[in-house]
């Protein structure tokens, strides 16, 4: 009885919604393939450059698991694409912490003024530079996993702590 609680709680916790997605365009424009050349990067274009289009802000309520850096920037990227962006900036980029498990950020999306050079991506935002942090977060995550676990363990172990949680049920 006491373990199958304690998974059940377990469950509850390492459960959770998906990640909070929050957009404004300034045009409604879709369509556009999601192979479309996209930039990018970490600091602001200059305005001289740019024009802004939309933001995208990614948030994350509960103990969600399946919001890696590498799947909310492929989400970015498919969005800006079919908005018609041509450069996003990437800020606020949280990674997983204590306080959720997913990568947070917001992504500003730009498109090109008429004449003007485009911007170069960042080697941040590089493939296999998203997948060292992925695997690195993952780590974190696994730990802290094994500490809620083993938690619950010593909790649901302990014969007298087991009644009084049983008792506040």
């Amino acid at each position: 009885m006491i373990k199958r609680l304690s998974y059940f709680i377990l469950l509850i916790l390492i459960s959770g919604c998906g990640p909070i997605i929050m957009k404004t365009y300034k045009h409604d424009n879709d369509g556009i393939s999601s192979d479309c050349g996209l930039s990018l990067v970490k600091v602001h274009p200059p305005d001289s450059v740019v024009e802004k289009i939309g933001e995208i802000e990614i948030d994350d309520i509960g103990v969600s698991l399946d919001c890696s850096e590498r799947k909310i920037i492929d989400y970015i990227k498919k969005e800006a694409c079919a908005k018609g962006a041509q450069v996003v900036l990437i800020k606020r980029r949280k990674r997983p912490d204590d306080e959720s498990f997913c990568f947070r950020c917001t992504a500003v999306l730009y498109t090109y003024k008429s004449g003007a050079l485009p911007v170069k991506s960042s080697n941040y935002f590089a493939d296999d530079q998203i997948k060292k942090r992925d695997r690195k977060d993952m780590r974190k995550k696994i730990s802290r996993t094994s500490r809620v676990i083993a938690f619950f363990r010593r909790i649901f172990n302990s014969p007298e702590k087991s009644h009084n949680i049983l008792n506040l049920l």
